[in-house]
């Protein structure tokens, strides 16, 4: 069981009878912090873009001490529109990396990305979304 997590920081979110159903309030004018569970990253992605939110960052809690920050192989994905960097993984081969690949650009194809450029890096992002 995988059992990694990262912070999303979310503005923009509108209180709706969606978000009522929520543990937390939402705020408009204000940043918010959710825990997601990495297998649940793209699925929280989507539900906080039809919620009218932005995503401004994501982070590991603890990078300086968290195991899962130390290098290893991650897929950069690069687009022109919106001209973002973003990175998923760790993964512990560049061949498991590639497995998982069409699944991220097929949300970003679905979210209206442009202009998708693939790597697999080995590296340590230091953020996982750099807008």
């Amino acid at each position: 069981m995988d059992n990694r997590y990262f912070i999303y920081e979310v503005v923009g979110l509108r209180q709706s009878a969606a978000t009522d159903t929520l543990n937390y309030p939402i705020r408009r004018s204000s940043s918010v912090f959710i825990r997601v569970p990495y297998s649940r990253m793209n699925q929280t992605m989507r539900r906080i873009s039809q919620l009218g939110g932005k995503i401004v960052s994501i982070r590991s809690p603890t990078p300086d001490t968290d195991v899962q920050s130390s290098f290893a192989w991650w897929i950069e994905i690069v687009t022109a529109e919106p001209a973002v960097t973003y990175y998923f993984g760790p993964f512990d081969s560049p061949e498991e990396a590639a497995s998982y690949e069409a699944g991220y650009i097929e949300d970003l194809e679905q979210e209206g990305a442009q202009g998708i450029a693939v790597t697999v890096k080995w590296c340590k992002p230091d953020n996982l979304t750099i807008f």
